[in-house]
């Protein structure tokens, strides 16, 4: 999985106050099996909370990785009269950031079913507390279906929160 390879908060150079992104590809670096093992344990807390899911819908969990290295993971919870749904992306990102997590770094999203997407209000979740780097993957019955960062998932990259 070559977007493995974006880490954003981890390969950083300070040049006169400026800070440049790079990634394990632009350093020439190859894929370590931390990274691969990142996604692992990712992915095996958003599918461990999906059955957690509140409502008629399909089961639904997510994961994300904060800079401090801490997985939060959070099922989707749905109204009866679905006015009222939180997103499973959504509640991991607002649980990790409740308890004093920092950045997010990376995040999962699994259903049981097609489709499984980001909407744009966590796109912006992910955005605020992220960077355009942040790796988001969707996942149906373990099977990857998207990689992409907050930056290509959004169309105005600008919004993404730079540090």
């Amino acid at each position: 999985m070559s977007d493995q390879s974006r880490l954003g908060d981890q390969n950083r150079i300070r040049s006169v106050g400026k800070v440049r992104r790079l990634s394990l590809d632009d350093l020439g670096i190859p894929l370590t099996d931390e990274s691969e093992s990142r996604a692992e344990k990712l992915l095996e807390a958003a599918e461990d909370v999906a059955p957690n899911t509140v409502g008629d819908g399909p089961d639904r969990g997510a994961a994300v990785l904060t800079a401090g290295g801490a997985i939060y993971a959070a099922a989707r919870i749905e109204t009866p009269d679905q006015r009222q749904t939180s997103h499973e992306l959504e509640l991991a990102v607002k649980t990790a950031l409740s308890d004093g997590a920092g950045s997010i770094i990376e995040g999962t999203v699994v259903s049981e079913e097609e489709p499984v997407s980001v909407c744009g209000d966590c796109r912006e979740l992910v955005a605020a507390f992220g960077t355009g780097d942040t790796l988001i993957r969707g996942v149906v019955n373990s099977e990857e279906v998207f990689a992409a960062t907050v930056g290509e998932l959004l169309p105005d990259e600008q919004s993404c929160r730079t540090k």
